[in-house]
């Protein structure tokens, strides 16, 4: 399940990596199972094929059988909201990936597979923990814990019904936009992290990754801003989706991303707002001592610069004066083969 998270980890070291996408879209049952595929890179459905079979011997000792069941050509808006008609039947709430605006780098090759297993069963982990300690009542709105608990312990917290309306949200967050009870996730949120559709279907079935969220302060006085503006506006949430079954509802866990005490802020908030069990304290704090370093490295750099820039300038004046004293004793055709690494003997003319 963390294979994508791997990925993603790897692409801060390597930053013009293309990375696939895995993900199980259907489980039939311990030895049946669907898998999509989806990357940009062309011709390597046959190694994906062959890494699966291989994986799944050397280290599960799993005889599987990995079938293509159909491949097609898409890009990030113009996808279909379902496979086609030869593929197996998967949920109905399976669309494809879909959240960018159409671009030359948006196409990508989508394969469904099919993978059986002949001497084992195909077990998922469960990845769920017992979350029950977090309610008193299997209500979340009629618990005390609204107000008292989770709110001290969770200020980054967003609770999300089946229809995707907001049910509950944490002080810090309420504290940087109000109002959001109430309010329709979509039209509040992006969800930059992973690239899917945000139905509450998809979010269930992506919740073994990391969810990156952006709030658009200007959505929450003005619902038609362009989209485009989202850059300058942004606020973003790094955490995790849970699905708690108690309350037939979706728990957001997580932090802001913030640099450093600045931009802390820009958005209202005060370092006693973080989380204390987590290290947004420490990546601020650090943050600002890491910027006051460069800074100082960053002017090191430039006097230096200019003092080489001025060495330079000089040996260039002292090179010139050089060639003109040569230019005064022998010819300038003799002193330009010298100056080229000519030997003298060669520069010898019999008249």
């Amino acid at each position: 399940n963390n294979l994508n998270e791997i990925h993603k980890q790897i692409k801060y070291i390597y930053p013009y990596i293309k990375s696939p996408l895995f993900t199980i879209i259907k489980i039939e049952n311990d030895h049946l199972l669907y898998l999509l595929y989806c990357t940009k890179r062309k011709y390597f459905t046959n190694f994906v094929k062959g890494q699966l079979i291989h994986v799944a011997k050397l280290i599960y000792n799993l005889n599987i059988q990995v079938e293509l069941i159909h491949q097609k050509n898409c890009n990030l808006v113009t996808s279909s909201s379902s496979p086609p008609s030869s593929s197996p039947p998967l949920p109905s709430s399976y669309t494809p990936p879909l959240s960018s605006p159409p671009s030359s780098s948006s196409m990508f090759i989508e394969s469904y597979f099919k993978i059986y297993c002949f001497n084992g069963r195909l077990q998922m982990k469960e990845f769920l923990p017992n979350i029950k300690s977090l309610c008193i009542s299997n209500d979340i709105l009629q618990s005390n814990i609204n107000s008292n608990e989770l709110h001290s312990l969770l200020p980054f917290y967003i609770i999300i019904n089946q229809n995707l309306i907001i049910m509950k949200v944490g002080e810090a967050i309420q504290r940087i936009c109000d109002n959001l009870i109430g309010c329709s996730f979509k039209e509040l949120f992006i969800i930059r992290y992973p690239v899917i559709n945000c139905t509450f279907e998809q979010i269930k079935l992506h919740m073994h990754n990391t969810f990156e969220l952006v709030l658009i302060k200007n959505l929450c006085l003005n619902k038609n801003n362009d989209r485009s503006m989202l850059g300058k506006a942004e606020c973003k949430f790094r955490g995790e989706m849970r699905f708690v079954e108690q309350w037939d509802m979706l728990l957001f866990l997580g932090a802001p991303s913030i640099r450093d005490i600045r931009h802390l802020n820009e958005h209202g908030l005060y370092i006693c707002d973080l989380n204390m069990f987590d290290r947004s304290r420490d990546v601020i704090i650090c943050g600002d001592q890491i910027s006051n370093e460069l800074v100082k490295l960053f002017q090191m750099q430039r006097k230096k610069s200019e003092e080489l820039e001025k060495s330079m300038k000089h040996l260039d004046k002292m090179r010139k004066l050089t060639d003109r004293l040569l230019y005064q004793c022998i010819p300038r055709a003799v002193a330009r083969k010298l100056r080229d690494g000519t030997p003298a003997n060669e520069t010898i003319e019999v008249i």
